[in-house]
């Protein structure tokens, strides 16, 4: 699906109405309310239980991490008693949550029936809707519930507006053939964050066998068999040149990014070096790519990345930049 576009739609296209906007969607699909494509829309009311040491999950906002939910990441949960002295709703497996207090558009399936606050709306799909396809949809059109809530403090959906919310609708078939495809490139995300962690707990690992060595002949952890005969204490200044950042006065920062990128601290770093997210127009001290970025100020104090590009560093960074025959990954 294209974004809002000033021209007119290709022959298998159609130009639809949706919400401030308008956008081309294939012609064999449809825009359907949520009202449409569902059994029940269940808002839970405001009262919360006082005893929550029932057999039920009573699922909060945090509570939430993933497509699925059938747990409470607090323990807490509601007992059938309870459930019909004060009438709570309750959420069928099946049921997709979607946040409509705060942020909006947080979303899970239960797999088993759940409780929750007025945080949550409960909808129950249809059989003509796909529910994993409905969760990726809801998930995409976040910014779209936000700007249909109202409220001054904390911002609500209400039920009437969430059932009148259109969303794309193609053929069951092809719902079925999108969540696949995004549940595929999903759990392909997953698997590559993992290996990422793997990698840092192995790296950290190893790092504390060949330096966190006890004195007395004795290793902690995986240590044992590494020996410290013929291991000679040598500078790291004998290795690496150690460039010292400088701090560049806040009037010479801006997001112009024509200017020369600035590093302030390790809320720069990533997965990959670092993001450049500010410039300077007077630069000062550089970290090249293929340095050790460290940081030596503040709370982030001992976080290290590798320079992945040329950049201006403040006085909260040192550049570790190795010399002839440091061996260096």
């Amino acid at each position: 699906m294209s974004g809002a576009l000033d021209q007119e739609p290709k022959d298998d296209y159609q130009t639809v109405s949706w919400g401030p906007r308008e956008e081309d969607i294939p012609l064999d699909w449809e825009m359907k309310c949520i009202s449409d494509i569902s059994e029940n829309v269940i808002y839970p009311q405001r009262d919360k239980p006082k005893n929550l040491e029932g057999e039920i999950p009573w699922i909060r906002i945090e509570d939430l991490d993933g497509k699925y939910i059938s747990e409470s990441g607090s323990g807490k949960g509601v007992t059938q008693d309870t459930v019909q002295d004060m009438n709570l709703s309750l959420f069928p497996p099946g049921t997709l949550m979607c946040s409509c207090s705060g942020n909006m558009g947080i979303c899970a399936i239960t797999e088993r029936e759940l409780v929750s606050n007025q945080t949550f709306a409960g909808i129950v799909p249809s059989k003509d809707i796909d529910t994993e396809y409905l969760y990726y949809t809801l998930e995409n059109l976040r910014d779209d519930l936000q700007r249909l809530s109202s409220g001054t403090t904390i911002p609500y959906l209400s039920s009437n507006k969430l059932k009148k919310f259109s969303i794309p609708y193609p053929p069951l078939p092809e719902q079925r053939r999108i969540a696949d495809i995004l549940s595929t490139v999903e759990d392909q995300i997953l698997q590559t964050s993992e290996m990422i962690e793997k990698t840092k707990e192995l790296k950290c690992g190893l790092i504390q066998d060949i330096f966190d060595l006890e004195t007395d002949g004795e290793s902690s952890n995986h240590t044992s068999e590494i020996s410290l005969e013929g291991v000679q204490e040598q500078s790291l200044s004998d290795y690496v040149s150690i460039v010292s950042g400088v701090h560049v006065k806040s009037d010479k920062v801006s997001d112009d990014a024509t200017k020369t990128p600035y590093l302030t601290g390790p809320d720069d770093f990533d997965e990959f070096g670092f993001s450049v997210t500010k410039f300077t127009d007077e630069p000062s001290k550089f970290c090249e790519p293929g340095d050790t970025l460290v940081t030596v100020k503040g709370s982030g104090c001992g976080k290290t990345t590798f320079a992945n590009k040329r950049a201006s560093i403040s006085r909260q960074l040192k550049a570790l930049r190795p010399g002839e025959g440091f061996i260096y990954h």
